[in-house]
């Protein structure tokens, strides 16, 4: 598996916006490079998406909301207008440096 570059990443992060892939199918194809192969990734930008990534499927799991894991049912941490402000954001870095 290639290392993912900053345009794999943007689209990963826009097809969760989108709703073309759930935010768990995200969550797996993160995972690797977050908790297996993040030595792998030197572009901080590439590494900063996919943390992203590898997040939205954050779910609260208790009614004080104190507590989260990955995927399961319950409210997501991260609010779908969150993901795109942060997915702004985060290509507006981008443009300021360089891969």
């Amino acid at each position: 598996m290639d290392i993912p570059n900053r345009e794999e990443v943007a689209a990963q992060w826009n097809r969760v916006i989108n709703r073309e892939i759930t935010r768990e199918e995200a969550h797996v194809w993160a995972k690797p490079w977050v908790e297996e192969r993040d030595d792998e990734i030197a572009d901080p930008m590439v590494r900063s998406a996919l943390l992203r990534l590898h997040g939205f499927d954050m779910i609260y799991v208790d009614d004080e909301r104190r507590v989260v894991r990955h995927g399961g049912d319950g409210p997501y941490v991260h609010a779908s207008a969150s993901i795109a402000a942060a997915f702004g954001q985060w290509k507006a870095k981008c443009r300021h440096m360089p891969s």
